[in-house]
């Protein structure tokens, strides 16, 4: 089942994703946030006002799941980064070719000092593309890339810098 999110909530998702990945917040604006025991869902004002009308109001399958978690701060998923990607200018990692294979195979690399000032969920780039989300802690990036994905990939997969 899913819940409106009260005003308080809201704003400190805002807030955060302002001061994190630097998104406007006047993004948000025509956006309906609901909570689920693990996500939180975004759609748009008028498809809120289509499933009140249609009594589909508990309709937890509508919109995006933008983040997931139990609590604040909940991690980024792919679909915030589609939903935003244009917008998002702060938070982000520009990996090089040895890294990207480092995190979609190993899991797990570490940064030699890099971004030291970033922590937590961050969002991982390579050549300007967007490849998914990363959890920072110290200089380890650990991998939130879905494991569906890597696994179709060859472990011979080469990535290389320009």
């Amino acid at each position: 089942m899913l819940n409106l999110l009260n005003a308080t909530e809201r704003q400190e998702i805002v807030d955060y994703c302002q001061d994190r990945y630097a998104v406007d917040p006047v993004l948000w604006e025509d956006l309906v946030l609901k909570k689920s025991s693990e996500a939180v869902w975004a759609f748009p004002v008028e498809l809120n006002k289509f499933l009140l009308a249609h009594a589909l109001e508990e309709a937890e399958t509508s919109g995006l799941r933008i983040l997931s978690g139990k609590s604040f701060p909940y991690k980024i998923t792919d679909s915030f980064l589609a939903l935003f990607r244009s917008a998002i200018s702060k938070g982000i990692i520009e990996l090089k070719g040895d890294q990207v294979g480092g995190l979609l195979f190993d899991k797990s690399i570490e940064l030699e000092g890099e971004h030291p000032s970033i922590e937590g969920y961050v969002i991982l780039k390579y050549r300007g593309y967007f490849l998914g989300v990363g959890l920072k802690r110290g200089s380890k990036i650990e991998s939130q890339i879905p494991k569906k994905l890597t696994n179709q990939l060859s472990s011979k997969l080469e990535f290389r810098d320009k």
